[in-house]
């Protein structure tokens, strides 16, 4: 599917949605795209024009000397060799901890000094979910994910590759959660409507499987040579076992009916058990050997998440990673990593130190539209500029300067602790809630002043009256219209947009 319709598709101001006839909308489309390849190639044509003056600085410095990278310490300048010659960026390791973080994946040799980070596109850079591909590579999902993927595909990132491959995308309203692979084979999580199941599929996306059917209460998993340990919540929290094929094997002897205590996270290596527990004093790692259930529990900071390569290697921790050995019958930390969302130990890693975690498009959300100004609503003149101006930069899609608005303005425009109004929109947008079109098409319903004077649209977030609910009814989809109708009680909870008689946008902003 070409970029242009993913994104289309991505859209909520279909031409019922905008009030416009199909043709219209079709032409709205068509010349807000013919602005946009002017824009880009307008781009293209100074990136030329910088390219062409670098050429010919490089090409005056003596001894055409060419700094591949200033800031690295491993990397000096020197004369660049030829492309036949060039030494890909390709850093190696042996068992490594790789974090997802905010700002990508952050990884680290145990028991050496390599480290680094691996970023993805700008406004894409959170990682949700790591884990090792068994061969050097990675498999991960973004918090929230680039274009042209569907939000929340599951990716690969081979051993020595500049950018990801998709495996996976989830049915709408689930959640993807890599466990490890096999064989060749990705096994994930898959969490929908309260209901947990564990699917495998091949690197290459084919041939997926289900391997445990769908489960309530589903607290972890782990995968190790050829089995899968899963841990149940619940009254009676439960460990079960499964061949890699969904074969259900036997407990252990060991194994009693009810854990004696609630496991937070399962980590499998080889002939050992790590889980996370929450013992009466506070939280647990507890290291049990499969064959006789003879085990060993120590009290560690803090945590939700436990991984383990062997009994000399674990690791276990939320924000802050530790890294230790569990040999004995205590936990040797080792070293620590901050900045964690998720974490994973993987036998070796092998990746290029410029590879992508993202498409390298650095698309946002949004399909411009040519529009007409907005008709008159008879509105004190600030206020009307002020509109038109909004309505004009959501239309064409203009977030970094619809983001200088409400940051000028002091405009409310989260209920949440993001700084930046763009991410904002571009998640909200990923996660099915396009602010933009959502802008377009408030600014088309008449307004009404709220108590402090500011005047708002929707009207009907100022009066709650039945008339503006229904008048609402043509500017929202049925299904978004049903949406926040049943919140009535509570008021209008979705898009609204305040603007003072000044003309000072005070808010632009959904939610409760």
């Amino acid at each position: 599917m070409r970029l242009e319709d993913r994104i289309r598709n991505e859209l909520h101001d279909t031409a019922e949605r905008l009030a416009l006839d199909p043709g219209e909308y079709r032409r709205a489309v068509e010349a807000g795209q013919r602005r946009r390849r002017q824009q880009i190639i307008g781009t293209l044509s100074g990136m030329v024009a910088v390219a062409g003056l670098v050429v010919v600085v490089l090409a005056l410095r003596p001894g055409g000397e060419v700094v591949v990278n200033p800031s690295s310490t491993t990397a000096p300048a020197t004369t660049a060799p030829s492309p036949a010659t060039t030494a890909l960026p390709v850093a190696t390791a042996g068992a490594a901890v790789v974090v997802a973080g905010p700002n990508g994946i952050a990884w680290s040799e145990i028991g050496a000094d390599e480290a680094g980070v691996l970023e993805g596109d700008p406004y894409y850079e959170a990682i949700s979910w790591v884990a090792g591909d068994g061969e050097g590579g990675l498999i991960f999902t973004h918090g929230v994910t680039p274009l042209p993927w569907d939000q929340g595909t599951l990716l690969w990132l081979p051993a020595g590759a500049t950018a990801p491959r998709p495996i996976s995308a989830p049915p709408p309203q689930s959640l993807i959660t890599p466990i490890g692979v096999e064989d060749g084979r990705v096994y994930y999580r898959l969490d929908s409507q309260g209901m947990s199941e564990i699917v495998s599929v091949g690197l290459s996306g084919q041939d997926q499987q289900v391997v445990v059917g769908a489960t309530p209460m589903m607290i972890g998993a782990a995968l190790s040579d050829g089995r899968l340990a899963v841990a149940l919540g619940g009254d009676c929290g439960s460990l079960d076992f499964y061949a890699t094929d969904g074969t259900a094997l036997p407990d252990p002897r060991w194994m009693q009916d009810c854990q004696a205590a609630p496991i937070s996270d399962v980590a499998f290596a080889g002939e050992f058990l790590f889980t996370l527990e929450d013992g009466s004093d506070g939280r647990l790692l507890r290291r049990t050997a499969m064959e006789t259930g003879e085990s060993v529990a120590v009290p560690i900071p803090d945590g939700w998440q436990i991984d383990a390569l062997d009994a000399g290697t674990v690791a276990v921790g939320g924000t802050t990673v530790i890294v230790g050995d569990f040999t004995g019958t205590s936990f040797q930390p080792h070293f620590e990593l901050g900045g964690a969302s998720t974490f994973a130990l993987v036998p070796e890693l092998s990746v290029r130190t410029d590879a992508s975690l993202g498409s390298g498009l650095g698309e946002l959300p949004c399909m411009p539209l040519d529009l007409p100004p907005l008709a008159s609503q008879g509105l004190p003149e600030p206020v009307e500029v002020k509109r038109q101006l909004i309505f004009e930069l959501a239309a064409g899609c203009e977030s970094t300067r619809l983001a200088e608005v409400v940051l000028d303005d002091d405009a409310a425009f989260t209920f949440g602790d993001e700084e930046d109004p763009v991410r904002t929109w571009v998640t909200s947008a990923r996660s099915g809630s396009d602010v933009l079109s959502m802008t377009v098409r408030i600014l088309n319903a008449d307004p009404a002043v709220d108590e402090s004077g500011v005047y708002a649209w929707p009207a009907v977030h100022a009066t709650n009256a039945e008339e503006d609910w229904q008048a609402l009814s043509g500017i929202l989809s049925a299904a978004e219209f049903e949406q926040y109708n049943q919140d009535r009680e509570s008021g209008y909870l979705g898009l609204r947009i305040g603007i003072d008689p000044d003309g000072r946008l005070i808010y632009l902003i959904a939610g409760d």
